[in-house]
């Protein structure tokens, strides 16, 4: 029922649902390769690596959020100038392209600095992996904008290609480089790599915008919904990743992988409600558009996320060793007591991002000092309360919970979002 009304609105508009069905199958394609990356990793690198690896994709992400938001800004002007002025897209990228270059030079040289302390911080003993993650951070930047440039002008095909080159070359170069002896700065140099050719790739398909560049008219930039974006996007990637960094911080080497393990095999609840979102934030976005009433499509989505979640939820408890022995193998032993729980906090996270993701959709803050308190109670929590793993998977699932039940009152006073 709820598959069917979703689909009734995408064909409302032509192209759109054989638009999204593409994205669909490239980002399963891209995050079934993302995914076959981390198990290769956590089986090849054994415990004590694995989780140095962990530690530093979550600092990649927590450090990557500004790409994520001129992502959201290159998209929404980009689409904009591809109607009336498509001559004005080289040049929207060409500025921006060389904005990210200063920022990135200026970034990657106080990254060196620091490395020191961050790996000491992390308890890291290669400085070198420290630095070869700031290179990483730096290419971060250029691909979300090229990225969504190709989505500004709807080619959708362009995104679902540069999306699978990307990970699928990260995975194929991190099995190789991995297997070769070159450990986790074999899988750092994958992932950069990955993202590198994402770039070439998506560049190629805008050459003939990046020809032209000459200036538009008149440019309104929203400073308001760029610092909206950004603090939001801060608070849900700091969810699932200041723990991995924080154990990383807290526990011997060994506990960290297994940790890192135990929030990969989690993650999948996770991803597998991605699509959903994906497609419910347009259709909020156009509803609002219409000034009417984004509340069922929340509701529609939520009942969806969550029948998905539990389903997943219920098979993780049930059938824990069965899930690590598939997917990591006997030496991550340990993690079995955890991913049940872990998978309920996830469950809640999924949900949480349904609902920030829709109030974004209809340009709505009320919901981000609900997402800071939560934040404090996440880290707090753990600095004060980690003796076991299984503590922080507990404070990781309350603080989870906290946030998503704080949201639902929020929603259930406000309707008529």
């Amino acid at each position: 029922m709820i598959i069917d009304k979703i689909r009734h609105q995408l064909n409302k508009d032509s192209g759109l649902l054989k638009h999204a069905s593409i994205l669909f199958f490239a980002m399963t394609i891209g995050n079934f390769m993302n995914y076959l990356f981390q198990l290769y990793m956590g089986r090849a690198l054994g415990p004590e690596k694995y989780g140095i690896l962990g530690a530093l994709i979550s600092l990649m992400y927590i450090m990557t959020i500004p790409g994520g938001t001129i992502q959201t800004f290159i998209t929404k002007y980009v689409s904009k100038f591809s109607v009336k002025e498509p001559e004005a897209i080289g040049w929207i990228l060409s500025v921006t392209f060389k904005k990210l270059l200063v920022v990135g030079a200026v970034f990657l040289f106080l990254f060196t600095i620091f490395s020191p302390y961050i790996a000491s911080f992390l308890k890291i003993p290669d400085v070198s992996l420290v630095i070869s993650t700031g290179v990483i951070l730096v290419l971060s930047l250029f691909l979300p904008l090229f990225y969504s440039a190709l989505r500004g002008i709807q080619d959708f095909n362009g995104m679902g290609l540069t999306n699978i080159i990307n990970f699928t070359s990260k995975l194929l170069l991190g099995v190789v480089l991995v297997s070769l002896g070159f450990g986790v700065f074999g899988a750092l140099v994958s992932i950069g790599t990955g993202s590198l050719l994402g770039i070439i790739f998506s560049v190629y398909l805008l050459r003939k915008y990046l020809l032209s560049r000459k200036k538009p008219k008149k440019t309104d930039i929203g400073f308001r919904y760029f610092w909206y974006v950004l603090f939001t996007m801060f608070f849900i990637v700091l969810f699932y990743n200041i723990d991995i960094i924080l154990v990383k911080r807290f526990f011997p080497p060994v506990d960290a992988g297994y940790y890192v393990a135990a929030s990969t095999m989690a993650k999948i609840i996770f991803f597998i409600s991605t699509p959903i979102i994906v497609a419910m934030f347009p259709k909020a976005s156009e509803i609002k558009e219409k000034d009417q009433s984004t509340y069922k499509i929340l509701k529609h989505t939520m009942i969806y996320v969550s029948i998905l979640g539990i389903l997943g939820v219920v098979f993780f408890n049930l059938f824990p060793n069965f899930v690590v022995s598939m997917l990591f193998g006997s030496q991550y032993t340990p993690t079995v007591h955890m991913i049940g729980l872990f998978s309920l906090g996830m469950l809640f996270f999924s949900l949480i991002n349904v609902i920030t993701q829709h109030h974004m959709a209809v340009d709505n803050l009320s919901y981000l000092p609900i997402l800071t308190l939560g934040a404090i109670l996440e880290v707090v929590g753990i600095i004060l309360y980690h003796s076991t793993l299984f503590d922080v998977v507990k404070i990781f699932t309350i603080s989870m919970a906290f946030v998503f039940f704080l949201l639902l009152i929020l929603d259930k006073k406000r309707k008529k979002i």
